[in-house]
């Protein structure tokens, strides 16, 4: 435990440190990872109520009742950016793009065009 002499350093003094590539794709899948098990599918949390939900920030909660067809929609519409990589999302580099995909590809709605791209099947050779 070190002692204080109650100088702290102020804020502008801290030094920024961007974020590394890994910590930013283990973030963007910690937030999308959740979203995805709430409705009604297999896997998926039913038992959901949202409090609030814009196209980037939703508030949810436990509830006795089921999820309503308006709180999938706020679900479906907070996800949209994940799945097409609009928005904020689409300024990414095409290989974070990849590697997020690769983190939440197993997601029970996922199917953004990164997975498609992977899932084509390759025409048979004729001999």
């Amino acid at each position: 435990m070190g002692i204080s002499n109650d100088s702290k350093p102020t804020k502008d003094d801290l030094p920024r440190e961007s974020p590394t590539q890994e910590y930013l794709i283990f973030a963007l899948a910690g937030v999308y990872l959740p979203s995805s098990r709430i409705g009604n599918g297999k896997d998926q949390k039913s038992r959901i109520r949202v409090n609030y939900a814009s196209k980037t920030f939703i508030i949810y909660s436990l509830t006795d009742s089921e999820i309503t067809p308006e709180a999938i929609l706020a679900i479906e519409t907070f996800e949209q950016p994940f799945e097409k990589f609009s928005h904020q999302l689409a300024e990414l580099p095409a290989d974070i793009k990849k590697q997020l995909c690769k983190h939440i590809m197993h997601a029970p709605r996922h199917n953004c065009s990164h997975c498609s791209e992977n899932t084509e099947e390759t025409p048979f050779m004729e001999d």
